[in-house]
């Protein structure tokens, strides 16, 4: 059974959590690394474009957005990113396996990966802080 049914939902979710990556500087100065990055995400079908070279909040993260160009694109099931996010993901298993597949500059995007271990504790924070604990996976 699906964890998000509802992209608007997940929206709600993943926008928020990653307004909170926006804060983080440190962090930012990494994702520049990597670039523009889009994930296109399927069970729901929605997108969203994470610019950080944007400092406007709005401006860096497009919800929808099918134009901008981009370094990466991720394409997952939501309920896959939800995993990852939670720490239930192997990046490497999942992108060999397709659950998770890249194009673009896939190797900045993998040496990214072990700086978003942070990330994992702060999504969970987030869920719980912000009243959706009932995502949070066990």
């Amino acid at each position: 059974m699906a964890i998000f049914t509802d992209s608007e939902e997940w929206k709600k979710v993943i926008l928020g959590f990653f307004q909170k990556v926006q804060d983080d500087k440190e962090m930012m100065e990494k994702i520049k690394k990597v670039g523009v990055m889009r994930f296109d995400w399927k069970n729901p079908a929605c997108r969203l474009v994470v610019d950080p070279f944007v400092d406007d909040k709005e401006k860096g993260l497009r919800w929808g957005d099918s134009e901008s160009s981009v370094n990466v694109t991720m394409t997952q099931d939501v309920d896959v990113s939800h995993e990852f996010w939670c720490g239930k993901v192997n990046t490497i298993v999942a992108m060999a396996t397709g659950k998770i597949k890249s194009t673009g500059d896939v190797t900045k995007l993998m040496k990214l990966l072990p700086a978003l271990t942070p990330l994992q504790n702060m999504y969970k924070e987030y869920l719980q802080s912000e009243g959706f604990s009932k995502y949070i996976l066990k």
